[in-house]
């Protein structure tokens, strides 16, 4: 019997719901409004922005170790044998790529603005994007809303110094492997 590669039923193509932009930048309008409720509404960088939001995604590549929290972020559907884990650092760069892209529709929609303050550019959710966040209710995101609380209390009091010497243990990335793109 002859196979065709191309034979195949379409239910048997599986992918992530991460290979979807609108998918990437509704996740980062939740993460904004985190920020709102967390009363931090204009005080956030694109470094920063990278770092709360590849870690609210992706927290047990922090608190594996820590057992009451890993608990409560796998009870609200975060897995710990996931295999994206291993491939971490690369994601985080190529999550960094497209971030720009992912804050440029946000903005582009009035859902997100953006400041420039003592030299840098700042982000912060508008009200129309408060109210879009507030409509979207799934299971996903509302386990990602409070991984992102986590996340930002565990790194806001963190400097960027030392937010990027951390990073990158929990990446188990070399030096070289995290290159902030020049915004």
């Amino acid at each position: 019997m002859v196979t065709n590669e191309n034979n195949f039923r379409k239910h048997d193509i599986h992918y992530s719901p991460e290979d979807e932009d609108i998918f990437n930048a509704s996740r980062l309008l939740l993460m904004f409004d985190v920020l709102n409720q967390t009363g931090k509404k204009k005080s956030i960088s694109i470094e920063r922005i990278s770092y709360y939001d590849f870690f609210s995604a992706n927290p047990l590549l922090i608190f594996n170790n820590d057992v009451k929290i890993s608990k409560k972020l796998m009870y609200e559907g975060f897995p710990s044998n996931t295999i994206s884990y291993i491939s971490s650092s690369h994601r985080f760069v190529n999550r960094l790529e497209k971030l720009k892209y992912y804050m440029s529709y946000l903005i582009a929609r009035d859902l997100i603005d953006i400041y420039y303050e003592d030299g840098r550019i700042i982000y912060s959710i508008t009200c129309n994007g408060i109210d879009i966040a507030k409509s979207i209710n799934t299971f996903y995101s509302n386990a990602y809303k409070e991984s992102c609380k986590i996340i930002i209390k565990h790194l806001e009091s963190m400097s960027d110094t030392k937010l990027s010497k951390e990073s990158q243990k929990w990446l188990k990335a070399e030096n070289f492997v995290i290159d902030l793109i020049d915004y």
